[in-house]
């Protein structure tokens, strides 16, 4: 049994950490809050972050360092709104890809860079003293991290699993986390399929020309009504870029006008979206290229699963609650036949089931026993996964 009334539960996510400060007892979330990755300064995705890791230990130090001195800033604001002490929490408990456990732990990422890309880890938690990893703001805790499903499969879609549901339902429950390792999850209590492919940087604003991050200021929602482009950005001020749900609404909408044909062809090569923010025939292949990812690894899990119709389809992270349902289905990210009022958007999912996870032993315990039983498809092993991705380019 942890000491302590208080656990904290973190999602150590590519460009974020959010954290929740959890009541054990109570079985309930006290205090929120998000910071920047610190890591960001090395990379904006993940693989190049591993090349840095991968340069020499300095290298892997550094990120390790990073991303700790997140996890210690979040700690300290997630007290200090509850006004909670540090020798009140018994245990901290992180969720997060495969690159960033490596990368937090400081573990050596060579495997992970390189085919099989196998991580460390798989199916066991990591655990230790939080002074012996460098959180001795919470010294007296455990430090523990969830287990990695399989190669870029981390703890954090176990989490996800578990926050929709997944262990318990009866019926398929298709879960998707979109960022630029995009990680897909189908199953039920029964059995359950997990893999992730590269869907690239392009749903959080990066190799995109007028791209952003989810923060205010950036195009949200673009819609075309009597003629007429209608925006909507994060914030309600004036356009500065525009992110993930916004990039996929506008290219929808050239599909739908005959700007971009089926093939991803656009004409002219370039378009207007406002005042300030520009499309380009870049942008709409970095859009196609994602998507194809995303929706070929859905049919590759089905395939796998079975013939069965999908109850619930759940589109995790910030940008699975932003994004347009409809615009998902018609680009293609969602299936074609997942009916929209059966789609559901988990925000902070990872985190979600964090603290399911850490308020409830019995949480736990499912989680790891489903952990087990949940099989890594690896992808680039599967030979219709390139036929599919090459089917999925079309729009």
């Amino acid at each position: 049994m942890d000491s302590g009334r208080f656990g904290i539960a973190c999602d150590i996510g590519t460009s974020r950490l959010e954290g929740a400060l959890v009541d054990i007892s109570r079985r309930r979330s006290v205090s929120f809050r998000s910071v920047v990755n610190d890591q960001r300064l090395f990379g904006p995705d993940v693989i190049s972050r591993l090349a840095v890791a991968s340069s020499g230990p300095s290298g892997l130090a550094r990120l390790s360092d990073a991303a700790l001195a997140g996890v210690r800033r979040l700690i300290r604001v997630l007290l200090d709104d509850a006004r909670v002490e540090p020798g009140e929490v018994g245990r901290i408990l992180c969720v997060g890809n495969s690159a960033m456990h490596h990368l937090v732990l400081s573990l050596p990422p060579e495997a992970l860079a390189r085919s099989p890309f196998a991580p460390s880890h798989v199916g066991k938690v990591f655990r230790c003293a939080a002074g012996d990893i460098g959180l001795s703001v919470c010294g007296n805790a455990r430090f523990e991290f969830l287990p990695n499903l399989g190669g870029f499969v981390g703890s954090d879609a176990l989490a996800v699993m578990v926050a929709c549901g997944m262990p318990s339902s009866r019926t398929p429950i298709l879960a998707v986390d979109i960022g630029t390792n995009g990680e897909v999850m189908l199953g039920d209590a029964s059995r359950s399929f997990v893999a992730s492919t590269s869907a690239g940087p392009a749903f959080e604003g990066w190799h995109i020309s007028c791209g952003m991050p989810a923060v205010e200021g950036a195009v949200e929602s673009v819609r075309l009504r009597g003629g007429r482009l209608i925006i909507r950005t994060i914030g309600g001020v004036r356009p500065k870029g525009i992110c993930g749900s916004g990039l996929i609404d506008a290219v929808q909408i050239l599909v739908d006008l005959g700007i971009v044909d089926r093939t991803g062809r656009m004409r002219p090569s370039s378009f207007r979206v406002c005042p300030g923010v520009v499309l380009t025939r870049r942008d709409v292949r970095e859009v196609q290229l994602a998507k194809a990812a995303i929706q070929a690894a859905v049919k590759v899990l089905r395939r796998r699963y079975g013939p069965a119709k999908i109850g619930t389809v759940v589109l995790a992270g910030r940008f699975g609650a932003l994004i347009s349902k409809a615009s998902a289905r018609s680009i293609g990210i969602l299936p074609g036949d997942a009916a929209l009022n059966r789609v559901r958007a988990l925000r902070h999912g990872a985190l979600d089931g964090a603290k399911m996870i850490i308020a409830s032993p019995r949480a736990e315990r499912t989680a790891l026993e489903f952990c087990r039983r949940t099989v890594h498809v690896e992808l680039h092993a599967e030979k219709s996964f390139q036929d599919e991705f090459v089917a999925a380019m079309r729009f």
